[in-house]
């Protein structure tokens, strides 16, 4: 029994030194003020996909979510015209169920929903305008094919002059990548084989503004777990990678994020280099993929044995626009076209979340992001952006606050230090992982200098708590916080 016990507080402890062991003296950012409270999309629950786009001409917002109700998939289009603040299900637009894949885009005054059912990929859209599916369009077959379909990528021109297209990339079970187009009417699609016989997941695609060879771009992980990138341009395709071994299998849910504008283009994936050691990395090319720079990880290295989901956006050429799903939060950062240096990396989620379910981040006006993600235990959509129109709010940091939790790993009691630069209002909370308060520290106006508080792992009505992971979050009266995480054993 001893031995067992002690097996357990060991492999605890290991587990926990990983989990933390980059985060130490390196967590983000937390700025809720920037991002103004979570927006929840409508009453559905148990969603697995999200999709973002904004129609730049009217300012209207679409999502499109794939959800589980009774064991199978379907999918449902929101509409928001107030920046996300509100959101309407559209009627026509809950499809189902057998829904494998979907992925969404606007194009010409419309948003077009392609879903992938068995062997085949559909489309439906719904006018941008009035959010109202156009059931004379009804639905459209993309492409059938005699094997069955595993993921789909929908890209559109949006942004380009007339004539403009919608792509369609897909990963069959074959292991073949496909790719299909359709001009502007989105009447008829060509069909083309890109010759890609190794194509296994992750698929993530774009659309390429800005520059003339090449149209379109998509990633995805090889059957051998490298990453790999395809173009298509005047000349049909052009293919990039291995760009990277990923040296750890990552068999299962795996995912890749591309943007592009102009000749830069900019991959994320990810990246296990053992059991117990992820993050999320990146390659970038300054030369239209002629030749790629690897240039590590944008969020740090997360060491724990969960994987992660990430997304990127290059639009309308202003910046790169990145997000990551990590443990706790959410965590956003951009610089500018083509290589300014990245932001401080911004946690932006009021909830826990779920991180194997891919957020979606689109452009909404200038220095200004819209992100859908997923939350946990729920798994409802939930929307946040990075600054209302409008609202005048402007990006801060927290250089004036320090917080310090000593040891991170304990069974009695931490000391908590913390340093304000001028005296506010603040709560000190300690969380569970689910993101439930536990106990409040500290709670009103306290004086600018150094101070400290303590836990003795306890909840607010004096029962010790189970082990496990914890976080320890300061928030000011300007609603910025930082936290530090910290893991208990009994």
């Amino acid at each position: 029994m001893k031995r067992g016990v002690l097996f357990l507080v060991c492999f605890s402890v290991l587990s926990f030194i990983l989990f933390v062991k980059d985060a130490i003296g390196k967590e983000p950012v937390l700025s809720s003020i920037i991002w103004d409270g979570d927006i929840r999309i409508g009453a559905r629950d148990s969603v697995n996909a999200v999709i973002l786009d904004v129609d730049y001409s009217n300012g209207n917002l679409f999502a499109a979510l794939k959800n589980t109700e009774g064991g199978n998939n379907y999918w449902t289009v929101y509409v928001s015209s107030d920046t996300g603040r509100t959101w309407t299900e559209k009627t026509g637009g809950l499809v189902g169920p057998g829904i494998i894949d979907i992925d969404a885009a606007i194009l010409n005054d419309y948003f077009y929903v392609a879903y992938a059912i068995g062997n085949a990929a559909l489309i439906r859209r719904f006018d941008t305008g009035s959010g109202s599916w156009d059931d004379t369009y009804g639905t459209d077959t993309v492409f059938s094919s005699g094997v069955n379909v595993k993921e789909i990528a929908l890209v559109s021109e949006q942004d380009a002059s007339s004539p403009a297209r919608l792509y369609c990339f897909a990963i069959l079970n074959n292991n073949s990548l496909r790719y299909f187009n359709s001009k502007e009417t989105v009447t008829s699609w060509g069909t083309f084989d890109l010759g890609v016989t190794n194509a296994d997941r992750g698929l993530d695609a774009c659309y390429n503004e800005g520059y003339g060879n090449r149209f379109a771009w998509c990633s995805y992980l090889g059957t051998n777990d490298s990453v790999y990138i395809e173009a298509v341009g005047i000349v049909m395709s052009y293919n990039y990678g291995p760009l990277t071994d990923v040296l750890y299998t990552l068999s299962g849910f795996s995912i890749t994020s591309i943007g592009a504008y102009g000749d830069t283009v900019m991959v994320l994936y990810p990246y296990w280099q053992a059991e117990f050691d992820y993050s999320v990395k990146s390659y970038v090319s300054y030369d239209g993929g002629t030749s790629w720079d690897y240039e590590g990880s944008l969020f740090g290295e997360i060491s724990a044995g969960f994987r992660r989901a990430s997304a990127i956006t290059a639009r309308k050429g202003d910046e790169f626009g990145a997000v990551i799903m990590a443990t706790f939060n959410g965590l956003y950062r951009h610089r500018s076209y083509p290589a300014g240096a990245w932001s401080a990396a911004v946690n932006f989620t009021d909830y826990s979340l779920e991180p194997r379910v891919k957020p979606a981040i689109e452009r909404i006006a200038t220095n200004s992001y819209g992100i859908i993600y997923v939350d946990h235990p729920t798994r409802a959509a939930r929307f946040d952006i990075s600054q209302w129109p409008g609202s005048g709010i402007e990006e801060q940091t927290l250089e004036e606050i320090f917080l310090n939790v000593n040891p991170l790993l304990f069974n009695r009691q931490i000391s908590i230090e913390y340093t304000l630069g001028g005296k506010q209002n603040i709560s000190i909370d300690i969380y569970n992982i689910l993101g439930r308060r536990v106990k409040n520290l500290v709670s009103g106006e306290v004086s600018a200098g150094s101070h400290s508080a303590s836990w003795d792992g306890k909840d607010a009505s004096g029962n010790p708590v189970a082990s496990g992971v914890y976080f320890c979050v300061l928030k000011t009266e300007r609603e910025q916080s930082t936290s530090k995480r910290l893991m208990l054993i009994r």
